[in-house]
């Protein structure tokens, strides 16, 4: 028998951290290890984004043929208008196997692994957040880890290698991968903003989770200038007015 999604017991605005304590769903724990999985899923919208980057090539779709010649002795003249040609349709299953191959394409293969790590530590540092700090939970929680910050800077390092010195304020867009990054980037400070705030009112947050969020939105920015790079899509310089 399966069991049910929903269980009623959070129609009165109430939910248990892990250890049982009962809180509001206004509360700011809950707020930051619910925009933990609000980033982890513009994480996802970002790697489908980043493989369908490539767009089909026009060899996917087939070209219109041109009439054919009248044959000699055909009673047609020079003159006479073509015969309306059908509109030719997408090969949808051409396109379905493009995209299969963009799975192979340099930006996706380089991005879609790490991004998946990225994917699972958010989860580790949403089961974090998500637990009552004055109380032992009964299951083991993952731990974040200082290479996890390191792998992070490595990215970062490798990406910004090949990238050209910036030499303005950018404005998002140019490509839709381009721009799905940003908004990525922007929930991930949202998601670092509400574990400082967990901070401030002196509600306990691992101090590794604030440097990973910090610089996890790092890696979000030379991504989205990374991947304008090699989708050869120009950047947009913001130019103060005057």
């Amino acid at each position: 028998m399966s069991t049910k999604i929903y269980t009623k017991t959070g129609d009165k605005g109430m939910t248990a951290l892990i250890g049982g304590t009962k809180v509001p769903k206004s509360s700011t724990r809950i707020e930051a290890y619910g925009t933990v999985d609000e980033l982890n899923s513009f994480i996802g919208l970002l790697i489908d984004q980043l493989i369908l980057a490539p767009a089909p090539p026009a060899s996917s779709v087939p070209a219109p043929q041109a009439p054919a010649p009248a044959a000699s002795g055909s009673s047609a003249s020079p003159s006479s208008a073509p015969a309306p040609s059908i509109p030719v349709l997408p090969d949808h299953n051409a396109i379905a196997s493009d995209v299969g191959r963009s799975l192979e394409r340099p930006l996706s293969a380089e991005t879609t692994p790490f991004l998946r790590e990225v994917q699972d530590r958010l989860f580790t540092i949403g089961s974090s957040l998500a637990c009552d700090p004055e109380k032992e939970p009964r299951l083991k929680i993952p731990d974040l880890r200082e290479e996890d910050v390191q792998k992070i800077e490595a990215e970062i390092d490798r990406m910004t290698a090949v990238l050209p010195p910036m030499k303005s304020f950018l404005l998002p867009g140019g490509h839709v991968a381009v721009s799905t990054a940003h908004i990525t980037r922007c929930v991930c400070r949202r998601a670092e903003r509400g574990c400082v705030r967990l901070h401030e009112e002196q509600l306990f947050v691992e101090p590794l989770v604030l440097r990973y969020l910090n610089r996890l939105s790092d890696y979000l920015f030379v991504l989205a200038r990374y991947a304008a790079h090699l989708l050869q899509v120009p950047e947009i310089p913001w130019i103060a007015r005057t």
